[in-house]
């Protein structure tokens, strides 16, 4: 917690009943997203390099086809040829370097997107740049959303949005590839034993739909939260 709030510069307070947030190091979700990094990074520096050799050949055998399309070599085959070819390689260039971006960018070294910091009345929510604080008076209710989704690889999650009023408003912030399950139980626990915030439950079918847009639509559940949001995930 301490590492969290320190590296989002936000003031330790010995009240605060617990951090949440979608990245935490050396964590198993981080190590496994660590992981997936390096093959996806792997497997784009292979991508190129397969292409590089085929462009421009290899050191003591310049024959690749940068050098016969400019003269340096022989030419056997028609120009339509090998603008085919080399536009096959261009499209593998860009593959490559999407793969190495990716594993790089979101396996190896992850940025945070989110953080919600719990007080007893109060709780601070901050996405990317912008920082939201707000009495928990203000929070209404607490949907839990179970989905199917795309992140690096399919999975089943249970996202979570809590919908409170702000300027006569109903806004939300949402809990999405959170990083810990015991954080997470510990604040919906927090707000349906303590503050009395009903608690609701529903499945959505889809993995492209956008829960927010779906959550008018969705038949929800009441519940009473069991301290244990993997059974959720699970059932």
């Amino acid at each position: 917690m301490n590492q969290v709030l320190k590296s989002e510069n936000i003031a330790y307070d010995p009240s605060i009943i617990t951090v949440a947030t979608d990245y935490k190091k050396w964590t198993g979700k981080q190590i496994s997203n660590i992981l997936f990094g390096i093959l996806w990074a792997i497997a784009g520096l292979f991508i190129l390099g397969v292409v590089f050799n085929f462009m421009f050949g290899y050191p003591g055998n310049w024959d690749g086809l940068f050098f016969i399309v400019f003269g340096s070599a022989t030419s056997h085959g028609g120009w339509f040829a090998y603008l085919v070819i080399f536009i096959m390689c261009m499209v593998f260039f860009i593959v490559g370097m999407f793969l190495l971006m990716i594993g790089i960018g979101a396996g190896i070294f992850p940025s945070r997107e989110w953080v919600f910091v719990l007080y007893p009345d109060s709780f601070l929510y901050r996405y990317k740049n912008k920082t939201i604080e707000a009495s928990i008076s203000n929070i209404e209710s607490c949907y839990l959303m179970k989905k199917n989704s795309i992140n690096k690889h399919f999975k089943t999650v249970v996202n979570i949005h809590l919908q409170y009023v702000k300027d006569e408003k109903k806004q939300f912030v949402s809990f999405t590839h959170y990083d810990g399950y015991d954080e997470v139980n510990e604040i919906i626990s927090y707000l349906q034993d303590k503050k009395d915030i009903p608690i609701y439950y529903t499945s959505l079918n889809g993995v492209d739909k956008k829960d927010l847009e779906e959550l008018p639509y969705q038949k929800l559940e009441l519940i009473e939260f069991n301290n244990d949001i993997k059974s959720y995930i699970r059932n």
